[in-house]
Order: structure tokens, then sequence, then C-alpha cells
């Protein structure tokens, strides 16, 4: 199987939904957290893995970024899936086989690469080979300056700097993402640079 989209974080019913209803058709595991309290959202063949809390958090919850999508993975690499999109629950695609076409295959395909902060890649979504996405996702240092920052130095440290993708510029009208959060269409952030610079501090 080709691939599937992995939604992680905690379970907020209306985003459930209309994850369900923007992925139409689209294979989709729900990663989320043993004490939630919408459960009811999710039927009999959805696929949900109900995690249990890291005892550490990290910086800006980041360990339960990293909990709840790399169990999300595991899973799909246990279902036969050679590929995963990590996903937010509050971003919704226009039209998800538009996005899907933007994302190369024999890349690790990112959101965008900001060049504040020392440069970092963004955490919104990444998309990428199963072996690649579970292994940038195997980060053992929580407790960072920012999220980012430790997704950005695992990246190098594995090498996987070189075959990075960033679509920000490529997102349009008819093809965008919207960010429920923040009532934003992330076509309009067309200041973040895809090009690439080892430039933050280790």
């Amino acid at each position: 199987m080709e691939s599937c989209l992995i939604v992680q974080g905690p379970t907020i019913g209306d985003n459930v939904i209309d994850i369900k209803k923007y992925w139409n058709g689209f294979p989709i595991i729900f990663s989320t957290w043993i004490d939630q309290i919408d459960k009811n959202v999710y039927s009999d063949t959805d696929v949900v893995i109900y995690n249990e809390y890291p005892y550490n958090k990290g910086t800006s919850n980041l360990n339960l970024q990293l909990v709840s999508s790399l169990n999300g993975m595991l899973k799909a690499k246990e279902m036969g899936y050679n590929r995963v999109i990590k996903w937010r629950q509050d971003f919704y695609p226009s039209d998800y086989k538009k996005l899907i076409n933007l994302f190369k295959k024999d890349c690790i395909n990112f959101y965008s690469y900001v060049t504040h902060e020392n440069g970092y890649v963004t955490d919104y979504f990444m998309e990428g080979d199963i072996d690649d996405m579970i292994n940038l996702f195997k980060i053992k240092n929580v407790n960072v300056p920012y999220p980012e920052f430790a997704f950005t130095k695992k990246l190098f440290d594995l090498g996987l700097d070189k075959k990075s993708n960033f679509i920000c510029r490529e997102l349009d009208d008819e093809n965008d993402i919207f960010w429920k959060k923040k009532n934003l269409w992330l076509s309009r952030n067309n200041k973040y640079k895809p090009k690439m610079y080892k430039n933050f501090i280790i």
C-alpha cells in the first residue's frame, strides 16, 4: 500500500469530522490520547490509537507530538504502508489529491523552511518514506529551545536535508490548506523561503 494519513493530537470532535470529510477516501490513522472524552466521534471502521501520556512532555509539548506521531507511523508500517503524511487535526486541504501531487516521491516534504530563530523546518505537516519518517521522529532530547529545532537537527544528523522539499510556494487558491485554529490559508504565508541553510546552533 502506498500512503496513509497520520492524524496526531487530542481528539476534538468537530476536527475529526472535518478530517474525515476533507480526506474522504484516503486511509487515515488517528493517534490520540487514552483520556479523550469525544471517542464516540470515531466509528468501528476507524483506525484509532489511544496513547498513554509520556512522563516528560518536553518543550511546548514536543514529546506529545513525537509519541502520537511515531506510534501512528509504526502502526502504518505494520499495516503495510510505504509512505505517511503526519498531519495536524486542525488542518484541512482544499483538495487532498492536488496537495498530494505536490509531494516529491524521493523527498521528505515539508510546508516550509523558516529563516528566523537561526532557521528551521516547520512541523505543521510532513510527508515521506515510512522509514525516513520513523527515524526523523526518534528524537531523544525533548528539552530543546523550541520543537522545530529538534526536527531540524535530526534532519541534518540523518542526512535527510539533502532530500528535503518545501511546498509553500506552490500552494494557491485551488490547492491550499486551511488552518482552523488561526483562521488562515497557508498560501498566504508567502514570506517563507523554500531554500534551506544549516545555520542553526547545535
